[in-house]
């Protein structure tokens, strides 16, 4: 079954917004060059992606920069998809300000959405549901069992998916402090990594404040504790420094500056009021 563009664009519509590729855009350009670049020789990443484990959590103090960190990740691991080995990547950047649109239904919606995006197109299930409830006065979107159903047939159409879930601690739906959708679409992810394998190779990664709730469903996993590394903040100072003008004439003092900054950084970012750090 082919499809043309409009009809694949309607599809795609109709699962799910297309936000995700904007908050991809709007992080990885803030990505400083030059930073970040330790995460892919790190023994507990490598282990992960090259099939030693299969799933990962990466937890990490506020202000550690994450979220920035896992654009990276995702953009270098869009760059290694391609058809010829049907692969694909999925992912969801939760955030505190979003939680009407967190719920376990609209989170795995856009995970489908992106999945059916890289597909071959020729998703029968993805099809004939969208074709099923678009013939119903008025329209209806599909439910949570429905959506679960489609996903697990896209995955049978890859042979390597890679899905990752960026700030589990943000992750609030819109039921309120107890509503936590994450964990329903982890334990969804997790049963069908199992279901699936060895068909299809599926990795999970997660990144989280340090908090229980995220430990307690990695344990015995893998998990990567990060800090903001020296080396990607004195790069950054390097950068930046010269750029400020109070200060950028005063060079004798330019190292005395990165010095203190890397110091008292402990872990963080600098904030943004301060030189604009990501």
């Amino acid at each position: 079954m082919s499809h043309d563009n409009a009809n694949i664009q309607a599809i795609a519509n109709w699962l799910a917004p297309g936000n995700y590729a904007e908050h991809q855009g709007d992080f990885l350009s803030k990505v400083h060059p030059g930073t970040g670049q330790w995460i892919f020789t790190d023994p507990v990443y490598r282990q992960w992606l090259d099939g030693g484990s299969s799933r990962l959590l990466i937890s990490a103090i506020p202000g550690a920069g994450k979220t920035i960190l896992v654009s990276n990740v995702i953009h270098h691991l869009q760059n290694s998809v391609t058809q010829r080995d049907a692969s694909a990547v999925a992912f969801f950047y939760s955030s505190f300000k979003r939680h009407a649109d967190q719920s376990s239904l609209s989170i795995t919606s856009s995970l489908v959405r992106q999945l059916f995006l890289q597909s071959s197109k020729d998703s029968h299930d993805v099809q004939n549901l969208y074709e099923e409830q678009n013939k119903r006065q008025p329209p209806t979107h599909p439910n949570q069992k429905d959506i679960s159903s489609v996903l697990e047939g896209l995955l049978l159409g890859f042979s390597n998916v890679t899905f990752i879930i960026d700030a589990l601690d943000e992750c609030q739906g819109p039921g309120g402090p107890g509503d936590k959708p994450w964990e329903d679409v982890l334990a969804l992810l997790f049963e069908l990594q199992d279901k699936l394998s060895p068909k299809v190779v599926i990795k999970i990664l997660a990144t989280s404040r340090p908090i229980p709730e995220a430990y307690n469903r990695f344990h015995g996993l893998e998990r990567l504790s990060i800090l903001a590394t020296h080396a990607d903040l004195a790069t950054f100072c390097d950068a930046t420094i010269p750029k400020i003008k109070c200060i950028a004439r005063k060079t004798d003092l330019h190292p005395q500056i990165k010095e203190a900054i890397c110091d008292s950084a402990q872990g963080m970012y600098v904030s943004d009021s301060c030189l604009s750090l990501p």
